[in-house]
């Protein structure tokens, strides 16, 4: 690595990142709150990035808050939906059952890195 240089992103371009990204892996204990998440990008060495957090888990029980996410997460993954019709009926059952929502209170400590800040292609 060059002097001077880091791949670590400051919070906002990491915060950045998890709004942005599809998919995250979440990982947690069935009889304790810990949880970590995880999303990640790239194809080629150069292209690599990842944050990662910790922290522990809540269940959401707030209507409002219930359906400010359902609202986010229909309008960004709108273009990528499965017409209900289109489903097997189990799959189809699965989500159309109410689902719920799990907040994360993430520790200060973020870990990331963007492979891109070296300036390799």
């Amino acid at each position: 690595m060059l002097p001077g240089v880091s791949v670590r992103m400051d919070r906002d371009e990491a915060w950045a990142r998890i709004a942005a990204a599809h998919t995250g892996i979440v990982t947690s204990l069935r009889r304790d709150a810990r949880v970590s998440f995880l999303v990640e990008g790239g194809e080629r060495w150069a292209q690599l990035w990842a944050v990662h957090l910790a922290g522990r888990a809540a269940m959401v029980d707030d209507d409002e808050v219930i359906a400010r996410v359902d609202a986010a997460l229909q309008e960004k993954y709108a273009g990528f939906k499965t017409p209900r019709t289109a489903m097997a009926d189990d799959t189809r059952d699965h989500y159309e059952r109410p689902f719920v929502v799990v907040r994360i209170d993430a520790e200060e400590r973020i870990v990331s890195w963007d492979n891109t800040k070296l300036g390799h292609t």
